[in-house]
């Protein structure tokens, strides 16, 4: 791995300790900073001068500048704590940021490789596949019957679509697979699952769904679904604000529920083994590089 030995992990969940303590396991020097470790701005500080990556929360940094500590906000990407990241350490987070934290963000591209984890192929594929399985445990808490035989519609086809939607089947439900281009419905097909235009959706509902799976981060989900199928479980996994008409955010359908950081909350272990993987890869690459 050459000089990149040094890494630190800024906040955090059990998703990101259980990375850090994979890189250790893998002969990595890790500091993770945290407020409950008795951590503050200035140790905080000194100690992102001396690393040579750092990793921030997979679920964090969004429109604000704020790290999260075990969901909660717990640290502020500003000022010194920044700044004392050296010269040519890469920076790793969830998705580019938005609003006041993407002006921060854009000055360290000068002297820092970022990395958008979910943006990558790797990370993605391997995150979604605690995303699905947390999907199907939240589908168990609400449903009256089995998933086998159950009519499940999957609306999306990417790496957590088609992760999904292969989970379903070997469970043995009946899927339907809606999807905005006529590419994904083919692969969908090819897959053994039934496939029809994302238009179809408020149709395929009142067609007796047992529930609905939501991929797409896109306001898909409308008055109209909710009418022509009160009631229908519908478990949202797109990226927030999720796929919520936005005249229902403020009053989300009885049957809705948003589900956020699946991975984090049903199978910690397992996402933190896929995000140290990915960690590794990227230090590997810029020790090439470096």
């Amino acid at each position: 791995m050459g000089r990149w030995q040094r890494v630190a992990f800024l906040g955090g969940g059990r998703r990101e300790a259980a990375a850090a303590a994979r890189l250790r396991a893998e002969g990595l020097e890790v500091l993770e900073i945290r407020r409950a470790s008795g951590w503050d701005e200035a140790g905080a500080t000194r100690a992102l001068g001396r690393v040579q990556a750092l990793v921030l929360p997979v679920a964090s940094v969004g429109a604000t500048p704020e790290v999260a500590e075990e969901g909660r906000p717990a640290w502020r990407l500003e000022g010194a704590l920044l700044r004392a990241l050296p010269a040519g350490a890469p920076l790793l987070f969830g998705r580019p940021p938005e609003g006041p934290a993407r002006s921060l963000f854009e000055p360290l591209a000068r002297n820092h490789p970022l990395i958008p984890l979910l943006e990558r192929d790797d990370f993605a594929w391997l995150n979604a596949v605690p995303t699905a399985e947390g999907a199907l445990v939240a589908a168990a808490e609400r449903l009256e019957r089995t998933i086998r035989g159950a009519r499940a519609l999957v609306l999306g086809y990417g790496r957590t679509g088609r992760t999904l939607a292969r989970l379903l089947a070997a469970l043995g439900a009946r899927t339907l697979v809606l999807a905005r281009s006529a590419s994904a419905r083919a692969e969908a097909r090819a897959d053994g699952h039934e496939a029809a235009p994302v238009e179809a959706l408020a149709a395929a509902a009142a067609e007796g769904a047992d529930l609905l799976f939501n991929t797409v981060p896109a306001p898909l989900l409308g008055p109209e679904l909710f009418a022509v199928r009160p009631g229908l479980p519908v478990l949202d996994l797109a990226s927030a604000p999720g796929g919520l008409h936005p005249a229902l955010r403020e009053r989300p359908p009885g049957g809705y529920r948003l589900l956020p950081a699946l991975p984090e909350r049903y199978a910690p272990a397992s996402a933190g083994e896929a995000l140290a993987e990915v960690v590794l890869e990227v230090l590997r690459a810029e020790s090439k590089r470096g």
